[in-house]
């Protein structure tokens, strides 16, 4: 016998972050606040999931550097038990059988250099920036060995429109 399930789900949040220059990657200071919470009200048992998501920047070492700290917060049972609400670690595309109950990310930003070079009429690299990240799960079970270790260089295309 199939049960319509009916999940209802409220969230709460509380944005501030300070406006950037135009070469900034990310708010030079901040704060961001996230509260979900989810549950089905006509099914018998215990099925509920809220989580807790928080983001903070903070000035980097140089002009237009940006810090990232990040963490997430979640309990969830019965049919949620598997949900994440919380963001995962990068390049998690399979997670082991325990749950996940929090992460957290340190992510380091910085403009490498800006070119203003035109790719004939096809684009415009603005901008060429790197960016650092070390991600961790389950903070509370595990050495504070990160679970994903990330650097990657990223261009800035403005494409053209041709007609």
């Amino acid at each position: 016998m199939d049960k319509i399930k009916f999940p209802l789900s409220y969230q709460l949040y509380f944005n501030r972050n300070w406006m950037m220059a135009p070469m900034d990657l990310a708010p030079r200071c901040g704060q961001n606040f996230n509260l979900t919470f989810r549950h089905l009200p006509f099914m018998e048992g215990d099925h509920i999931s809220w989580a807790l998501r928080t983001s903070f920047y903070f000035p980097g070492l140089m002009l237009n550097h940006s810090l990232q700290a990040r963490f997430g917060l979640q309990e969830a049972k019965g049919n949620f038990s598997y949900n994440y609400d919380i963001p995962l670690p990068d390049g998690f595309s399979y997670l082991p059988r325990n749950l996940v109950k929090n992460t957290l990310l340190f992510d380091y930003r910085l403009p490498l250099f800006y070119p203003d070079l035109s790719i004939g009429q096809l684009a415009y690299v603005k901008r060429i920036h790197t960016q650092l990240s070390a991600d961790y799960l389950n903070v509370h079970e595990s050495s504070f060995a990160p679970k994903s270790l990330s650097a990657y260089h990223e261009f800035r295309f403005q494409f053209i429109q041709i007609q």
